[in-house]
């Protein structure tokens, strides 16, 4: 009788499935399925899933492949190589073993049948997979590294491409031999770049009103949406237009045949969006065009979170009000929707109304005195960030301490079972990788504080300079200090009205011994 034969293939990226690298593996086992006289009743194949990051009880073929094995619907567990079934350490060995106990044998095109017969075997079955870890950690490592070595070299490496470049091929070839595609100008697309650049500059005009000449003109961007004026303000922003190539933290050498924009124009650009920032201390005279609502982009629903939009008064209209409106709500066919409009000459009124209250409360602080509280703040963070270091190290080396127990278990000499152990390992693991969580969230809020540290007599200053000339500014430069100050407002039914301020403000808030709801919720 012909022994059943189940196959399992599998690629950690998409790109290898979309190639040669499951065709092969699925010749190479039905080659010696034929050899061997088997008989293949169903193949499983995992595209783009890594054995090393996916634990087996998140992969569908192997859940499939256990409950076939339970039912007794195949012999054999057949894989190109033992690495497709798994490279964690801490759990494949004891799947493979899972499926030799259940009667089934499991079987390597290149390294032959998984046999555990005696410790050492099973010594060997978990060394393999330790090693494959290992292998996976280290390619990684090897990519990351290889990769930013071609970004330095000034080769596209993947990735989003900049709006005014295209991809094409120019007939460099990777080691393997296949083209590869090489950054070039987008003509059409630097046409349009140019000229945000060029009017910016010369006319001085709004990124708001830049938009809408592009979106009027029938332009849109390259994924066929409107322009909006914080895509403008990102083009004007982005230094690769000056010949770079730009991912992450790490730019290119300068390529001249990538250069749109001349160093002059971009500085002066940049210079126009500087000014025109309220952030900064000083009044700026440079003017902007713009019929933005006050609130519009951080004037959120309460009850849904969706953005709201603001619907003007058409000629000949009766109503005569500028209205907010949630889109959301208005459509909504429940009983308990959100309120769907408000007047936003109302909403305007009591957002600058608080926003008045909150600076003289920002300043009714010295420099110094926020200063003092800011750095005892700033010693508690790191204190605090250390405690819980040394918490991930404690957690890190228990890990390497249960890891290590794996071989005792193999040789018969631990107190705990293979079972016993993985869920201990496993739990350990999750433990790590909270308390790894918690320290990068630490150290973020750590590295704020000492921004903010380093930033304080400026961001003290644009306080100061927001409590003058909030009550006479133009509407455009009200909008500008909202924006600046606030992350999101929130408005519900009734006008209840929440503010949330943005990270580098927030700290103001907790010097002055008030509480958010007291101060950041409005009501009429």
């Amino acid at each position: 009788m012909l022994l059943r034969v189940c196959c399992l293939y599998r690629v950690s990226t998409t790109a290898q499935a979309d190639h040669n690298d499951i065709p092969m593996q699925r010749e190479a086992c039905q080659e010696y399925a034929r050899e061997h006289g088997l008989w293949i009743i169903k193949e499983y194949q995992e595209r783009g899933i890594s054995a090393f990051k996916t634990p087996a009880e998140d992969r569908d073929a192997l859940q499939k492949l256990r409950e076939d094995a339970l039912e007794k619907r195949f012999d054999i567990l057949l894989v190109f190589m033992f690495d497709r079934i798994g490279r964690r350490s801490d759990e494949t060995p004891f799947v493979v073993e899972w499926f030799i106990k259940h009667g089934i044998r499991v079987i390597s095109v290149k390294e032959g049948e998984q046999i555990l017969d005696s410790h050492t075997d099973r010594l060997l079955n978990y060394i393999r997979y330790w090693q494959g870890e290992g292998e996976s950690q280290n390619t990684s490592l090897r990519i990351q590294t290889r990769l930013r070595q071609m970004h330095q070299e000034g080769y596209y490496t993947g990735g989003p491409v900049t709006y005014g470049y295209r991809l094409t091929y120019t007939g460099r070839r990777n080691k393997k031999g296949k083209p590869v595609q090489d950054l070039l100008v987008c003509d059409e697309e630097a046409a349009i770049v140019k000229e945000i650049f060029a009017r910016t500059v010369s006319e001085q005009i709004s990124t708001t009103t830049l938009a809408n000449d592009l979106n009027q003109r029938g332009l849109r961007t390259r994924a066929g949406a409107k322009f909006q004026c914080r895509t403008i303000k990102s083009i004007l922003q982005n230094r690769a237009y000056l010949g770079y190539i730009i991912k992450r933290d790490v730019a290119s050498p300068h390529i001249p045949i990538l250069q749109i924009i001349d160093e002059t124009t971009f500085e002066k650009a940049n210079q126009i969006l500087t000014s025109r920032s309220v952030a900064t201390v000083q009044r700026r005279s440079i003017p902007r065009k713009g019929k933005s609502a006050l609130l519009s982009g951080i004037l959120f629903c309460g009850t849904c979170g969706h953005r709201l939009s603001t619907s003007r008064p058409a000629e000949n209209s009766r109503r005569n009000k500028t209205q907010y409106v949630c889109p959301i709500c208005r459509k909504a066919q429940f009983v308990e929707r959100g309120q769907s409009t408000y007047t936003a000459e109302t909403v305007d009124a009591m957002v600058l109304r608080q926003t008045s209250t909150l600076l003289n409360l920002f300043t009714a602080h010295s420099e110094a005195s926020l200063r003092k509280t800011l750095e005892e703040k700033c010693k508690a963070a790191k204190q605090r960030l250390q405690e819980e270091k040394d918490r991930l190290e404690s957690a890190k080396a228990e890990l390497s301490k249960r890891e290590n127990e794996v071989i005792r278990v193999l040789d018969g000499r631990s107190k705990y079972t293979a079972k016993e152990l993985s869920a201990l390992i496993h739990e350990q693991n999750t433990i790590c990788n909270r308390l790894s969580g918690w320290v990068d969230r630490l150290n973020g809020q750590n590295q704020h504080l000492q921004y903010i540290s380093r930033n304080l007599s400026f961001l003290y200053a644009t306080v100061l300079s927001w409590k003058r000339i909030l009550p006479t500014a133009a509407e455009e430069e009200q909008r500008e200090i909202l924006r600046e100050l606030f992350q999101r407002v929130e408005i519900q039914r009734g006008y209840a009205i929440n503010l949330n301020l943005t990270s580098n403000y927030s700290f103001f808030l907790s010097c002055t011994g008030k509480t958010k709801k007291s101060v950041c919720s409005v009501k009429p």
